[in-house]
């Protein structure tokens, strides 16, 4: 018997006094009071020189979204998805197998090119690299 999902969107943060983060919840179960899930920001790992893909493996079942948003040293957060240092492929395996993944966010700040220009172009991207 499948659990049934909330009838909402929650938001969910918390700790137990004692440090303990509690186990992740299955997929589509009713999370616990002190289970943790979280929405990961590519991106900002990226920048800070740590691998999305250890942070996914070292959080199974509690990456429900992630921001697809990319990073390059030459162009920061204004890089188009997938044209950044993001391993992509990777992410979306780790984050399939084992992060318990629902949602993703096409995440885009700033671009060269026109606002409509830039969701086609970060869309076309993610389509390949979904292929």
């Amino acid at each position: 018997m499948t659990a049934p999902k909330p009838a909402g969107p929650a938001v969910i943060a918390g700790a137990q006094a004692d440090g303990d983060l509690g186990s992740a919840a299955p997929r589509g179960a009713p999370p616990a009071h002190h289970t943790i899930i979280l929405q990961l920001d590519v991106a900002s790992l990226v920048s800070t020189g740590n691998d999305p893909v250890a942070c996914i493996k070292e959080n199974p079942g509690r990456i429900r979204s992630i921001h697809l948003k990319d990073w390059s040293p030459e162009n920061g957060y204004k890089v188009l998805f997938g044209e950044g240092k993001a391993p992509w492929k990777k992410i979306f395996a780790a984050a399939e197998s084992v992060g318990g993944v629902e949602y993703y966010l096409i995440e885009q700040e700033g671009s060269q090119y026109p606002e409509l220009e830039t969701v086609e172009r970060c869309l076309k991207a993610y389509k390949a690299l979904r292929a």
